[in-house]
């Protein structure tokens, strides 16, 4: 029997059950290919957490970054399901790194609300960071954490779900 696909997408990995399910929406005929099962421990989308965050160096990546969060709020409403938890970041370093200092640029140039903390204040609220003297914190409210496992599965559920409504598959 021959169907007619019009998208045809291999590896069933996050990127890939993401782009089947966002083509699926637009009414798509997507197939999703996999060459082991879907779920499965051989690429970088399993796992029961991955570090989500906004704190980059580059404030182009900060802003795609701020935009995905959006997307993973978006999908959590679509599947009724949580799969962002979020619990803020730290990132640690010498006061005055250029690495920090651009960290927290960039993360003040798209609205982040970053805050600098001094070594007493970090201390203060994080009792468990014992850092040098002359090192400080840029806090990061919107990082957390997301769960590989969950998401493939919601996103491949959807893109079934989403393709049988467009075409009987």
């Amino acid at each position: 029997m021959r169907q007619h696909v019009q998208v045809l997408i291999i590896g069933a990995g996050a990127a890939g059950s993401a782009a089947a399910y966002a083509l699926a929406r637009r009414g798509l005929n997507v197939r999703l290919l996999e060459q082991f099962q879907i779920g499965h421990t051989r690429g970088s989308s399993f796992g029961p957490s991955r570090i989500f965050r906004l704190a980059y160096e580059e404030p182009d990546y900060a802003g795609l970054a701020r935009a995905a969060l959006e997307s993973w709020r978006s999908l959590e409403r679509e599947a009724e399901q949580q799969l962002y938890w979020r619990t803020g970041g730290l990132d640690l370093g010498p006061a005055g790194t250029p690495s920090l200092e651009a960290v927290h640029t960039s993360l003040t140039a798209i609205d982040a609300a970053p805050e600098r903390l001094s070594r007493r204040e970090l201390a203060r609220r994080y009792p468990q960071w014992r850092v040098p003297a002359d090192w400080e914190a840029v806090y990061s409210p919107e990082a957390g954490i997301v769960s590989p496992d969950v998401t493939l599965r919601v996103l491949t559920d959807l893109a079934r779900h989403t393709a049988r409504r467009f075409w009987k598959v």
